[in-house]
């Protein structure tokens, strides 16, 4: 496969963390601290096999509440996009 710039903005606030395993990519979005401002913590997950259309379709879960963690990718074998979640 030919290296390629992609058409591809994920943004989110306060990144933190990217982790690539088991064929995915796993962006850790931490999101601001309540009395600084409203924010949207998350996790957005790419498989890389997604990556070859034009749009890919991240999986995007919302934090609950902004804090400083890391997504890990289980790449599990029946081809579903999950991901280990823990909070520092």
């Amino acid at each position: 496969m030919t290296p390629r710039l992609l058409d591809l903005t994920l943004t989110g606030d306060k990144p933190a963390h990217v982790v690539s395993r088991n064929g995915q990519i796993a962006l850790f979005y931490d999101g601001d601290r309540p009395w600084i401002r409203k924010s949207d913590p998350k996790v957005v997950l790419l498989s890389l096999k997604d990556l070859a259309p034009e749009q890919p379709a991240p999986l995007v879960w919302k934090n609950p509440a902004p804090q400083h963690g890391i997504a890990e990718p289980l790449g599990r074998p029946s081809g579903s996009r999950a991901f280990l979640w823990s909070a520092f």
